[in-house]
């Protein structure tokens, strides 16, 4: 994100960031009471985006200062796409989102700059641990398991990772050698040398089996979801 509050000088006064509405998949079936949900058919609930908003104000900046700031803070929020939204109530993650709007109300009495900024974010809090995983090297310690994410393979080897986070997850594998291969639910994705991504890969939550094959070091990065 390009806009930090602190830089300008913001003091955050308001934070709104309700839950967001289901995505309710519902059938009212004749001759039969009520109406059957299907919302959570694989297993977990689905959600809309949702809103989060802040209130700002800075103060004591003169006309032309206020002015200069209005117009950074809006070309700061309102060019880019979907960015990583860092916020102080929301520790070791971010925010998947992108800013809607800006108000601002000049308040010349007070000397007074307030912003309103409303954000358009993903569902799910994304817990980053590319710094967890960096910090403990082999072993990546969450707030309550521990699990080894780097894997020395010559042929095959069978391992298991633990999703505890609130959704199924999609992780990003790292692979150094030749002939790399995955094996996960009766599916096989091959691996290319370096970064490998696929979106129809998904850890479900709980204990996964994944047989990885192939001769060289298989790394995982997993950034997990969690409803807040």
């Amino acid at each position: 994100m390009n806009f930090d509050s602190k830089v300008h000088g913001f003091y955050i006064t308001d934070r709104n960031a309700p839950t967001p509405k289901e995505k309710s998949v519902t059938v009212s079936i004749p001759y039969s009471n009520g109406e059957s949900d299907f919302s959570s058919i694989f297993g977990e609930r689905f959600f809309e985006m949702r809103k989060i908003d802040y209130k700002l104000i800075l103060v004591n900046p003169s006309y032309a200062e206020r002015k200069i700031i209005e117009n950074t803070i809006k070309r700061e929020l309102m060019l880019p796409d979907f960015q990583k939204l860092y916020d102080t109530h929301d520790k070791d993650g971010y925010w998947l989102a992108k800013c809607e709007s800006v108000t601002v109300d000049d308040d010349s009495e007070r000397n007074k700059l307030t912003v309103s900024i409303s954000f358009n974010a993903n569902p799910f809090f994304v817990i980053d641990s590319d710094a967890k995983q960096d910090l403990w090297n082999d072993m990546w310690y969450p707030d309550k398991y521990e699990q080894i994410l780097n894997f020395k393979v010559e042929e095959k080897k069978q391992i298991h990772l633990w999703n505890g986070y609130d959704k199924a997850i999609s992780p990003i594998i790292n692979f150094d050698g030749i002939n790399g291969k995955l094996i996960y639910l009766n599916q096989e994705f091959p691996l290319i040398k370096g970064k490998n991504e696929f979106f129809d890969l998904l850890l479900l939550k709980g204990v996964n089996e994944l047989e990885l094959q192939g001769y060289g070091d298989f790394n995982f990065r997993l950034l997990g979801e969690v409803m807040m």
